[in-house]
C-alpha cells in the first residue's frame, strides 16, 4: 500500500497537467500569410523562420542593416520594388551602376576611414578627404564619380558600411 500511493499521485498529477492543457487555450502553428496572435480559444503562433507581423505570419530578414537601410532608399527613390535586390558595398548602395562593385572595392579602407569619422558632405569629411594621400583621394574619387554618374541608381552613406547580407 505504501508503494500505491506515490504512485496514485503521480498519475493524478500527470491527470491534471493533461487535462489542463485540454481545458486551456489550443496552441496551432501557422504557415506563411497565416493569421496569428492570440484570442480567447487558441494562440496562433508562426513556423520557423517566419514572425507575427500585424496579425499575420511574415518571413524573418536576414539581410544586414546596411543592406536594410540601402533597401529601405532605393524603395523609396522609386528605383527596386519590395522584392528586388540592391548591393551594398563599404559605404556604397547601388542597383544598376556597371563599374561600381570594382571601384568600391578598390575604394574600401579609404571610405571606411572616411565615414567612420564624418558624415558625407559635411566640412569635417572635407577636411578629412584633404588629409588623404593623392592616390587614396583619386581611389575615393573615383568610386564617388562613378556613383555621382549613376543618379539615383546609387548613392553614398555611412550607413552602408560593410557588405549586404541575406
Amino acid at each position: 500500500m505504501s508503494r500505491s500511493l506515490p504512485m496514485l499521485c503521480v498519475v493524478v498529477l500527470l491527470v491534471a497537467a493533461f487535462a489542463g492543457d485540454a481545458l486551456g487555450k489550443k496552441n496551432v502553428v501557422r504557415q506563411l500569410g497565416g493569421a496569428c496572435g492570440e484570442d480567447s480559444d487558441i494562440v496562433a503562433t508562426c513556423d520557423a523562420g517566419l514572425h507575427c507581423s500585424n496579425g499575420n505570419c511574415a518571413m524573418n530578414s536576414f539581410l544586414s542593416d546596411a543592406s536594410r537601410s540601402c533597401r529601405d532608399i532605393m524603395i523609396k527613390a522609386g528605383v527596386i520594388g519590395s522584392r528586388d535586390t540592391v548591393a551594398v558595398h563599404d559605404g556604397f548602395c547601388y542597383k544598376s551602376c556597371d563599374g561600381m562593385y570594382e571601384l568600391a572595392m578598390d575604394a574600401t579602407p579609404v571610405t571606411e576611414r572616411l565615414m567612420r569619422q564624418a558624415q558625407v558632405g559635411s566640412q569635417a569629411f572635407a577636411d578629412e578627404f584633404a588629409k588623404l594621400s593623392a592616390g587614396d583621394k583619386a581611389k575615393f574619387k573615383a568610386a564617388e564619380d562613378k556613383c555621382n554618374s549613376c543618379g539615383k541608381q546609387c548613392t553614398i552613406g555611412a550607413s552602408f558600411l560593410g557588405r549586404g547580407g541575406y
